[in-house]
């Protein structure tokens, strides 16, 4: 019975999340929260990149009052869901992998790389910081945000991952690059990656 109002109140909110759960939420209530909604998707996600050996990984981002989750598999961008609640922007960017892992343009991201192919030399890298900044010039876009994500190792032998984060097409993008020994090759590595990602979004770019 629960169900079925549910899933009335759903059609009726045109398949807004947000507002069937504001609307439902003293239904669900304890049987499930705001907390726990998510467990689902999140959970067939992890099951789905692990039976691949891939993984996951969800970046939070504020942009005024509203979350912004973007979710990486295999370190390609797949998924991005916003929400001014954190736990339905995750579950809204959850959705949006899975929908494009399952029957999207990216079923390649479980069984490839990033892009079409993993081994991606440095010499192919060096240019593409600035390939992106010129991009993001040229489009009247805010200039690209590189940061540092994750330094391990001995002085003597140091890895970087770093990310780059651009505000284009009506949404905010972040990727990650891969391990890389220097900071230059990291930058490029993830410019390189969200170079891929703008021209699956608009092939004109």
């Amino acid at each position: 019975m629960v169900e079925a109002i549910a899933a009335a109140v759903y059609v009726d909110c045109n398949f807004n999340l947000e507002k069937l759960w504001k609307v439902t939420r003293f239904l669900f209530e304890p049987i499930v929260t705001a907390e726990t909604i998510d467990e689902q998707p999140v959970s067939m996600l992890h099951e789905l990149c692990q039976k691949h050996g891939k993984d996951v990984k969800f970046k939070t981002w504020q942009k005024g009052g509203t979350t912004v989750v973007n979710v990486f598999v295999g370190g390609a961008l797949v998924g991005m869901g916003s929400s001014e609640q954190m736990v339905i922007a995750k579950l809204n960017a959850t959705r949006d992998a899975l929908s494009k892992l399952l029957g999207g343009g990216n079923q390649q991201v479980l069984t490839t790389g990033v892009g079409h192919g993993l081994g991606v030399e440095v010499g192919e890298l060096r240019e593409c910081k600035q390939k992106l900044i010129e991009q993001c010039s040229r489009k009247h876009w805010p200039k690209p945000i590189f940061k540092l994500e994750k330094e391990d190792g001995p002085a003597h032998d140091r890895t970087f991952v770093y990310s780059v984060q651009v505000e284009a097409q009506g949404g905010i993008w972040v990727t990650l690059s891969d391990k890389m020994s220097r900071v230059k090759d990291a930058e490029n590595s993830c410019a390189q990656k969200m170079l891929e990602h703008l021209l699956k979004l608009d092939p004109c770019t």
